[in-house]
């Protein structure tokens, strides 16, 4: 028993059950999860990051979960929080290996570790991932990682909002002072609508999928909704393409509904496209995507 040793002895246990304690209520502390959902928009497109168990992009502010983040700090580095981001929706997290921003199960990867640091704008933060130290980047149709700068595309808002979306605006907190921001419109239930994802297709280079999708709080809507596609390039080697869609019973195609994209060797992609609405408010409709392969490097 401790009694029992000399004074020096009981002080060094103490002294080391002392740090022990300090080591393990630090540790619990940078585990712990940040109170509540987030969601990352883009200072440069003003899309937020959104995606789905397979793949992550960036798309239009809505109220849905796939565009809510949990974000838990996992330690530090040199002085640096790092944390994880879990999707809200998919239970995936945000993970980068090198080459594509995507999701992927919880796995304690470092790959999965990013430094959130504050920016030179109000409310903005760039995100670096730690193993690589490439920030989240992107555009308005893709997200990527990219050695940092100074450009907006690499500054996200990262903003605390309300768990229950309600026919009020939510409260919306900035992460790093923990102060109120102003609130914007009033965000509706089921913001967001979808249609079926279609069956996968063959193209020439691999296979695609597609979908409707409408944000009924879009100004443009219901003249406008968007086609959502996922694409899987089975060559090995990379390929451009463009895919097009035409205008409801129009046969012609046009460049203002088409979107082009390079995808990796043996890589998937999520993209879209706004469009015409070739049905009503109540039942949206649109044509599927027509693929042009440009080049196969």
């Amino acid at each position: 028993m401790l009694l029992r040793g000399t004074n020096n002895q009981y002080f060094t246990v103490k002294k080391y059950l002392f740090f022990i304690l300090l080591f393990l209520a630090a540790y619990s502390q940078a585990q712990e999860a940040l109170k509540g959902n987030y969601t990352l928009t883009s200072v440069a497109a003003g899309k937020r990051l959104d995606g789905n168990a397979t793949a992550l992009y960036p798309f239009d502010p809505n109220s849905g979960d796939y565009q809510k983040w949990v974000i838990k700090q996992t330690g530090t580095t040199g002085g640096r929080k790092v944390y994880c981001l879990t999707s809200v929706a998919t239970g995936k997290c945000l993970d980068y290996d090198g080459e594509r921003i995507y999701p992927r199960g919880p796995d304690d990867s470092r790959t999965q570790l990013w430094i959130i640091d504050p920016s030179d704008c109000p409310n903005c933060y760039t995100l670096t991932n730690l193993p690589s130290g490439k920030r989240l980047d992107g555009n308005a149709s893709s997200l990527y990682g990219h050695d940092p700068n100074n450009g907006d595309y690499q500054k996200w808002r990262i903003e605390l909002v309300a768990s229950t979306p309600s026919a009020v605006s939510p409260a919306i907190t900035d992460i790093g002072t923990g102060k109120s921001l102003a609130t914007g419109p009033a965000i509706a239930n089921n913001v967001m609508r979808f249609g079926d994802w279609s069956g996968w297709q063959k193209i020439g280079f691999g296979q695609f999928r597609w979908r409707w999708s409408a944000n009924t709080i879009d100004a443009d809507f219901p003249k406008f909704i968007y086609v959502e596609y996922e694409v899987k390039n089975t060559k090995k080697k990379p390929v451009d393409a463009v895919a097009s869609v035409k205008q409801c019973n129009n046969p012609e195609l046009t460049s203002k509904y088409q979107q082009r994209f390079s995808l990796e060797a043996e890589k998937s992609g999520a993209y879209k496209v706004k469009v015409l609405n070739c049905g009503t408010k109540e039942n949206p409709k649109t044509q599927p995507a027509v693929w042009e392969l440009i080049k196969i490097d």
